[in-house]
């Protein structure tokens, strides 16, 4: 198993909120970016400097849009990073952009800096799509920015998109799939719309105003990417994820193969195997817990997780991958068997058809992937 760290780090910042997002992401004025850069650069030097230089190997700069910081901000704490961590030669470095924050010019800044990986978030090529989602940027924008991007040299680029929402035919979502696979593009990320509590969506779920594309269409759009990506190179390695051979994002692959990473930032999560920290969610209260870090650098809290937490947690990310489990990692992560301690589990999972299981490996079959949640219930103890 691999245990040099990823890290991310999380901009929760925003030109706009976008209609459907429930991440910890906030519009704000410029005045408060440098005072939070400036605490998320506190926090990299406290924990790093207990931490004692320990190797990465993925980076992964997320939020909100990392890209409207612009590239003088990002490159100030990937400096940082590599002043208190030993990054790996060919470490995989990721940031997300919005199409609308990123010109030629700084394309080319962050590939000269140390960037190598970039995901783009795009959603539809649609113009009314867009716009009935609150995204900022025209499909022109979006087409713009990925071969800005691989104009600048970056070579690994994801584009994220989503099916299910308004607006959306199952021709226009085609349309959409097929214009971005003729793009210079190595990975795709595509989500289904979630309705998630707080959102705007779900505040016009309430009152009826949010018109979706009906659930057969959601699930012909589904099927048909299920067989249409592949056949154009583009093979599922996990859940929502696809990827040209080798295309795969390594530091996602990390959550999933349950391996160590930190977290630096407002909201931002880590996990080494055996305890999980979080840090505060709101930028004030962030900042503030920073300012008590450096008078107090045991001020992190951390959650030691019990065996069946961890237990349950492996299980549930390993079976969001096509690969599954082997059993060897199991048992030379816990010390058991995993079908001694799930064995009743795995029989429900046989009889709904959700999972195969072999004589080294347990891995989710189509259907197990379409739905993992009720997978990922059955192993909770």
């Amino acid at each position: 198993m691999n245990n040099k760290l990823g890290i991310y780090v999380h901009i929760p910042f925003c030109r706009q909120k976008c209609y459907y997002c429930d991440f910890a992401s906030y519009v704000f004025d410029e005045k408060i970016w440098d005072e939070y850069i400036e605490s998320l650069l506190d926090e990299i030097t406290i924990r790093g400097t207990q931490m004692g230089f320990r190797k990465v190997d993925t980076i992964f700069f997320g939020g909100g849009t990392p890209s409207l910081m612009g590239p003088e901000r990002l490159v100030k704490i990937l400096d940082r990073l590599g002043k208190y961590f030993v990054i790996e030669e060919n470490s995989e470095i990721t940031f997300e952009a919005n199409p609308e924050t990123v010109d030629l010019s700084e394309w080319q800044l962050y590939r000269e800096s140390g960037f190598n990986r970039v995901s783009i978030g795009v959603q539809s090529l649609q113009e009314n799509e867009l716009k009935s989602c609150g995204r900022i940027h025209s499909p022109q924008k979006a087409l713009e920015a990925v071969v800005g991007a691989q104009k600048a040299g970056f070579e690994r680029i994801n584009v994220d998109l989503m099916f299910g929402i308004p607006e959306q035919t199952f021709d226009s979502f085609q349309r959409t799939v097929g214009e971005v696979l003729a793009l210079p593009i190595e990975h795709l990320s595509i989500y289904g719309l979630q309705i998630e509590e707080g959102t705007v969506f779900s505040s016009w779920e309430e009152q009826g105003k949010l018109i979706l594309p009906s659930e057969e269409t959601v699930v012909q759009m589904y099927d048909w990417l299920l067989e249409y990506l592949p056949a154009n190179g583009f093979g599922r390695y996990e859940i929502s994820n696809f990827a040209k051979p080798g295309g795969e994002s390594r530091h996602n692959l990390k959550y999933w193969h349950y391996q160590p990473y930190l977290g630096f930032g407002s909201g931002a999560c880590g996990f080494d195997g055996e305890v999980r920290q979080e840090n505060p969610e709101r930028v004030s209260e962030y900042v503030s817990w920073v300012k008590q870090l450096q008078a107090n650098p045991q001020k992190i809290a951390y959650e030691k997780l019990t065996s069946n937490q961890k237990m349950a947690e492996f299980c549930f990310m390993g079976l969001r991958t096509v690969e599954g489990i082997l059993l060897k990692d199991f048992y030379n992560y816990f010390g058991v068997y995993l079908l001694d301690v799930y064995g009743e589990s795995i029989k429900k999972a046989l009889k709904e058809e959700w999972v195969w299981v072999t004589e080294n490996r347990i891995y989710p079959t189509p259907l197990g992937l379409k739905w993992n949640n009720r997978l990922g219930e059955l192993f909770l103890l």
